[in-house]
Parts: structure tokens; C-alpha cells; sequence
């Protein structure tokens, strides 16, 4: 069966849980949320998304049990050799930078790998690269599903993985108004500045990234238009990935969900509808709209919002 690997690059707090969850409602889309933190959450003996530890997990211990058979590593008493994100989480503005500088070092190693300056750091990013790979095909054979979703947003990692396996690769890039990014951020304890500076260089990184893969390889989406009107928006997807668009997606609820990180509060909700509330309209002090205004305005502008 070939699997095809579908990819969310966004920002932080662009409503990536949404889109996992609502993938992962689809009978042949198995969505494995922020897959990149799956050796972090077996080591910190983090829960997933069911409320069970991973390796407790019903859907994800005959994936465990796959991939030991098939690595020879004991993933869950050793999850640090099976490393599947870089070193640091690329959701800050500074991770921004040290992340482009580990992909522009990797696109360096493949044209200069002669030289052996760079040969670590390239098998580094290639293990974890070859690691992704051998979760999407195991999990897709564990489960008889055909598409892989993962949410994990890292946009250096969406594009190590291209330049490993072109094939077979889709990208969803979603945007959603950078107001409401930020004040999900503020609301977090961060300053406004840092929120901002975040949301601009995450989308100044993703939009320069994904102008070197092909425009077919990508469907670009708004977090307010798939709250608005999720029937057409998930139809647009169904058909990018090439499977038929099934009613189930919307009822995201109504289907156990086995999501790696993200914000399970959506699960725990008792709201039947898909809602944009817009909080930020309101929430945000002129002084905060006004530096948002100053730092993001230009793009959040030319990404449609007024």
C-alpha cells in the first residue's frame, strides 16, 4: 500500500488541533497530531490524546511493538534514539533562526558532503528523516489506512522531510489572522512584541520555504473560512489528498482520537459546532493591536485581513 504523507505547516495557535482532529475522523486519514514530539512524550510519560500514557495507548502500543521489530530500538525504553523533530521546537522567533540554520547546514551537506565538514550533521538530519518515514509507512500498515496526517508544524522539518521523499508528500500551509495568534500568545504570559515577532517570522519562514516546492505538492487554507464553512473547506482538502470528502470529519467528536500534544480541550468541549470566536476584537488594548499593526500588519494584510 503506498502511504501518503500529509504535512500542516502553520504557525502556533492557527488552530492545527482543529485540522488534526478533523483528519483524523476520516476512515482512511490516520492523524497522528505533533508526531515530531512521539520520543518526548514516551520519555516524560506524557498522555495522549485518549487520556492514557502513549505506550498505553490501544492505537499507538501495536505501533510501538511494529517499529521495534522493525529498528531493532526499543523505542519506549529508549525513545532518545529515535529521534523525529530537531533539537529545538521552531515556535519561537529565535527558534525560527536556529532552524534555518540547521536546514541551510543540511541543504549545504548534500551539495558539499565531499568535503566530510558537514557529513554529522547530514546523517543527523537523515536519521531523522529515515525515523519519520519508517512511523508514517509502520502506522499506516498497523492501521490499513492509506494517508498519514501530521500536524507537527515545524516548517524546517516539513522541508527536510521533502528534500529526503518528494514522493507522495502533500502540504496544507494554514494561516489564520495573526491578531488572534497573538493574543492566544498573550494569553499565555508572552509580550506582545514576542507574539507578534513570532507569528511574522513563522510565516516569512513558511511562505520562503514553500516557494521551493511545487505549487501542486500544497493547499493553502484559512483557519477562519474552516470555521466558517467546514464542508467546503474539507471537501477542498479531501480532493488535494485525493480521497472522497466523508461527513464523519465534522463530527470530529463523536470518534475516539489518539492525537500526540495539541490542545485537547477541543475534545473535552461539549459544543457541537465549529466556532471562530474572535475573542481577540475585543481582548486586545489598542496599544497591543497598534504593535501588531507596526510589526505583522503588511502580511496579515496580503494573507487577506483587514
Amino acid at each position: 500500500m503506498t502511504t501518503t504523507h500529509v504535512h500542516l505547516c502553520c504557525v502556533g495557535h492557527s488552530g492545527s488541533t482543529l485540522m488534526s482532529l478533523l483528519m483524523g475522523s476520516h476512515s482512511k486519514i490516520v492523524s497522528l497530531g505533533e508526531a515530531g514530539y512521539l520520543s518526548e512524550y514516551l520519555a516524560k510519560k506524557k498522555l495522549c490524546a485518549c487520556s492514557l500514557p502513549v505506550e498505553g495507548c490501544n492505537s499507538w502500543e501495536p505501533v510501538l511493538d511494529a517499529l521495534k521489530e522493525k529498528s531493532g530500538i526499543n523505542i519506549v525504553g529508549q525513545p532518545i534514539n529515535f529521534r523525529l523533530n530537531f533539537p529545538n521546537n521552531q515556535h519561537t522567533a529565535k527558534d525560527f533562526i536556529f532552524g534555518g540554520w540547521q536546514l541551510g547546514f543540511y541543504a549545504l551537506a548534500n551539495y558539499m558532503s565531499a568535503l566530510g565538514h558537514v557529513g554529522h550533521l547530514r546523517a543527523q538530519l537523515n536519521k531523522i528523516a529515515e525515523n519519520n518515514f519508517a512511523l508514517y509507512d509502520t502506522i499506516s500498515e498497523v492501521t490499513g489506512r492509506s494517508v498519514v496526517f501530521d500536524a507537527t508544524k515545524s516548517i524546517y522539518r516539513v522541508k527536510l522531510l521533502h528534500l529526503r521523499q518528494p514522493t507522495n508528500f502533500k502540504i496544507i500551509y494554514l494561516v489564520r489572522d495573526g491578531r488572534a495568534v497573538m493574543h492566544s500568545y498573550i494569553r499565555l504570559g508572552y509580550s506582545p512584541f514576542y507574539a507578534a515577532v513570532g507569528w511574522l517570522m513563522g510565516n516569512l519562514c513558511a511562505n520562503g520555504l514553500l516557494r521551493t516546492i511545487r505549487r501542486s505538492m500544497q493547499l493553502h487554507i484559512r483557519y477562519e473560512d474552516l470555521c466558517a464553512d467546514p464542508n467546503s473547506v474539507l471537501r477542498r482538502v479531501c480532493e488535494f489528498v485525493g480521497i472522497e470528502f466523508e461527513e464523519t470529519m465534522i463530527a470530529f467528536r463523536d470518534y475516539p482520537h489518539h492525537d500526540i500534544s495539541g490542545n485537547t480541550r477541543l475534545l473535552q468541549s461539549s459544543e457541537t459546532e465549529i466556532l471562530n470566536r474572535e475573542t481577540w476584537r475585543h481582548e486586545l488594548s489598542k496599544w497591543e493591536t497598534r504593535i501588531f499593526s507596526i510589526i505583522g500588519g503588511i502580511l496579515n494584510r496580503r494573507l487577506g485581513y483587514l
